[in-house]
């Protein structure tokens, strides 16, 4: 779970990021980011009735991503508000890869200060 600093949970401050946020688009996910002045990273993911009709569905679906995001602060640059959208093609989809695709997407944002790396998972070689 993502610590209260780092999530953006105020309705305002979500409709600002999607508003005012340029979309960076994944086949499971979209990212919309835009900067804060507060020093630190805050995220949320929003997984509508489209990606699933089921609640548990979509909250184990979120709570990968918001996984995937926590394990990874380190390398995300530490002044931005992210809105993460999950799709219907995300439901079904592993930790690994849904990781992997919230990593090149918040690469291709260029909101990442470092490599992408999951250190609490070992890579089978």
């Amino acid at each position: 779970m993502l610590s209260r600093a780092h999530r953006l949970h105020n309705r305002r401050d979500v409709e600002r990021v999607s508003r005012m946020g340029r979309p960076v688009h994944a086949p499971s996910i979209t990212v919309r980011a835009v900067p804060n002045r507060l020093g630190r990273t805050r995220a949320t993911v929003v997984a509508g009735l489209k990606a699933s009709k089921r609640a548990t569905v979509r909250n184990r679906v979120k709570r990968l991503v918001r996984e995937a995001l926590r394990r990874h602060l380190p390398s995300i640059r530490t002044d931005a508000d992210l809105v993460v959208y999950v799709k219907p093609v995300a439901v079904g989809k592993s930790y690994r890869e849904l990781a992997d695709e919230v990593g090149r997407t918040l690469g291709r944002a260029g909101l990442l200060r470092g490599p992408w790396v999951d250190t609490e998972v070992k890579r089978e070689e």
